[in-house]
């Protein structure tokens, strides 16, 4: 948590030597007592700006990136040999296993 003294808002973030990670990526959320508030997704030398003034703190994580597409394409030769290949899709091509 980064608790936030600063009395004057707009208050300006801004992040540097982020690490260049394909499998995570690294969010900051305002954190208010009756309701979400904003979330700011950080980039590297990128600013952010806190504009609400009753923001007084900040909770950073770190979260794994899910894929939001995939595709698998047809299987060949045909699905009723005794062996078949089939070659997946996805937005993100990291290191991924699949099994049966």
């Amino acid at each position: 948590l980064i608790r936030i003294q600063s009395t004057q808002f707009p208050l300006t973030i801004t992040t540097s030597n982020l690490p260049d990670e394909k499998q995570y990526r690294y969010v900051l959320r305002e954190v208010l007592p009756d309701r979400k508030g904003k979330e700011y997704v950080l980039d590297a030398e990128k600013s952010i700006e806190v504009a609400n003034p009753r923001v007084k703190t900040l909770k950073l994580s770190k979260e794994k990136i899910v894929p939001v597409t995939f595709r698998v394409c047809q299987n060949y030769p045909n699905p009723f040999n005794p062996t078949t290949s089939t070659r997946p899709q996805l937005s993100n091509m990291l290191c991924h296993k699949m099994r049966r």
